[in-house]
């Protein structure tokens, strides 16, 4: 239990909180605009740490703050429900490598549209940023202008589509519908442990590395692409061709079936529907493939093989109580009592 005192002068009760920690200054902000309150008011390394529930997202994003919810999904061991943004919005970077600070995001819920990039001159990508354990529904660049990725690494996330350019890597994520809409571009992705779906030519993914992972697409990889330690899944059963891999010249300890049936256990893997994708499903592999198809560390391939096997549980405290005290003291000060959760291991 954790005991918060702080002087607040206009104060309305809400379950919906956000705590904005400032060179260890701690402010509170309350109400569906918590989220948006806290950033106007931050400074780059900051960090906004949110209680579940649904914040209104800021328009824009792109100070290089840390913003921890509480989980893109239910915690039922210690029954704390998700953090979830409202709202679509813009994210970008514009201080180039002056900071150390990064741009972080842990533990979010997300069914909007996520843009990258500053469309008006000077124009800015996004760089410097790490997503943790984050649920994002579509990551694309702004606008029609082509914007770039450098060094965005995303972490045990699950994606359900993303279009972009540049360097990013995916660790131990559910990747789906990855691509570009222009061949003439390169992008540099690099997936280690990771299931990834999609129609792999048809969006164009080239030049990049996709390390003991699972693939699924219904046309082959491109021939720019390296692949090592991977099963794939070639979907296209109107095809003659019945390998993934069969374009790329550079490859190692690949195998590649025809059916998901015959990689997945179907009980985790029900998105047959029309966007392929769902919450609930946890793309477990089953025993046979996990067992004899392994990847280059001896561990299975896909989202819980590595170093860092997929776990949707936050690794930092949660905010499972928060109660305020019905008068504030003679000097000013309202008592604030905060029951934050033990973090997972």
């Amino acid at each position: 239990m954790l005991m918060l005192t702080s002087t607040i002068g206009v104060f309305a009760q809400s379950t919906l909180v956000a705590t904005l920690n400032h060179n260890d200054t701690i402010s509170v902000f309350y109400g569906i605009d918590a989220l948006v309150s806290a950033y106007s008011a931050s400074k780059s390394g900051d960090v906004i740490t949110l209680s579940s529930g649904g914040f209104n997202a800021p328009s824009t994003i792109n100070k290089r703050v840390t913003i921890r919810g509480a989980g893109m999904e239910r915690d039922t061991v210690n029954n704390v429900a998700p953090t979830i943004l409202i709202g679509s919005f813009n994210i970008y970077s514009y201080e180039g490598t002056s900071t150390n600070s990064h741009l972080t995001m842990e533990g979010i819920w997300h069914d909007g549209t996520i843009f990258y990039g500053y469309s008006s001159s000077p124009y800015y990508g996004l760089e410097q940023a790490q997503f943790v354990k984050c649920r994002f529904n579509v990551f694309k660049s702004n606008t029609s202008t082509l914007f770039y990725l450098n060094n965005v690494k995303f972490i045990q996330c699950k994606i359900k589509g993303i279009t972009a350019l540049g360097n990013a890597t995916f660790v131990n994520c559910y990747v789906r519908a990855p691509g570009k809409t222009n061949t003439s571009y390169k992008m540099y992705y690099e997936c280690i442990n990771c299931v990834v779906y999609g129609s792999l030519v048809d969006t164009h993914v080239n030049y990049s590395t996709f390390v003991n992972s699972v693939l699924l697409g219904n046309n082959p990889l491109d021939e720019t692409n390296m692949v090592y330690n991977c099963v794939g899944v070639y979907t296209n059963s109107s095809d003659t061709i019945n390998d993934l891999f069969t374009n790329i010249p550079v490859q190692l300890n690949n195998v590649c079936f025809r059916k998901k049936s015959a990689v997945f256990d179907m009980s985790t893997f029900k998105a047959n529907h029309t966007d392929n994708y769902s919450d609930t499903d946890t793309y477990q592999l089953l025993d046979s493939i996990r067992t004899k198809y392994l990847g280059n560390d001896g561990k299975e391939v896909g989202m819980y093989g590595g170093s860092l096997p997929f776990n949707s549980q936050t690794t930092l405290p949660k905010i499972k109580k928060f109660t305020v005290a019905s008068k504030s003291t003679a000097d000013g000060k309202l008592n604030v009592e905060i029951e934050v959760s033990a973090p997972a291991e």
